[in-house]
């Protein structure tokens, strides 16, 4: 019901314990239903743990996206428990409509330089050191350029700037968000766990048409 979603809503931005343990709780329960399954393409993408492990997780992610900054503390609690048989791989689905083209309305501005600076950093095999240092602080960088975060973690500022103004990294981005439509995702986060969509976000962060979507090499550690 509409009252039932608004009382998660209100639990998912307040930052509520128990939401999270739910839809950690929801995940485990999707895990057990669907190993095996892979629907989307994510052979380029950032992910922990092996390719070819039976069980892929995929998050569809927007740096400036509260939710998806709890869950990104959420995230390695949850693949603690899968370390042997899951891969958890990052997409991006910023509620920006600089770069997507899926949402109605502005949401998250600056949410697609995030996205594709991200990408940048994980050409250079610095993407997790980059997301999680975004997630730490992501309303500072909403409003600047990320030249600090950069410098932080030795990255080539030549390469790095090479790549976003040839719209190398704004490319990977825009590849997400095709992938995200193919699974109907219309909140962030949402975790596709074997092909089974789990949304995590607040139903407010729902920004997408109303008009319905498509149905739906890195090796292991971080990179």
């Amino acid at each position: 019901t509409k009252a039932a979603e608004e009382a998660a809503d209100a639990r998912a931005v307040s930052g509520d314990p128990g939401f999270a343990l739910e839809l950690a709780q929801a995940l485990i329960h999707v895990a057990r239903l669907a190993t095996g399954v892979r629907t989307l393409d994510v052979a380029s993408d950032p992910m922990i743990g092996a390719p070819s492990a039976a069980l892929q997780i995929v998050e569809f992610s927007d740096f400036l996206c509260a939710a998806c900054q709890r869950a990104s503390k959420m995230n390695p609690i949850f693949l603690a428990n899968h370390r042997n048989d899951a891969v958890f791989v990052f997409k991006h689905f910023p509620l920006d409509t600089m770069c997507n083209d899926k949402v109605s309305r502005m949401v998250h501005p600056g949410a697609c330089h995030l996205a594709a600076a991200s990408e940048c950093a994980h050409l250079q095999g610095k993407f997790w050191p980059f997301h999680d240092r975004i997630f730490e602080d992501a309303e500072h960088h909403k409003t600047t350029n990320v030249v600090d975060v950069v410098k932080e973690l030795g990255l080539d500022a030549v390469q790095f700037r090479a790549c976003l103004s040839s719209g190398q990294g704004m490319a990977a981005v825009k590849h997400d968000i095709a992938e995200a439509a193919k699974a109907n995702v219309q909140s962030t986060p949402t975790y596709i766990v074997g092909g089974i969509p789990v949304p995590g976000g607040r139903s407010g962060s729902r920004q997408a048409s109303p008009t319905p979507l498509t149905d739906a090499p890195k090796g292991p550690g971080r990179s």
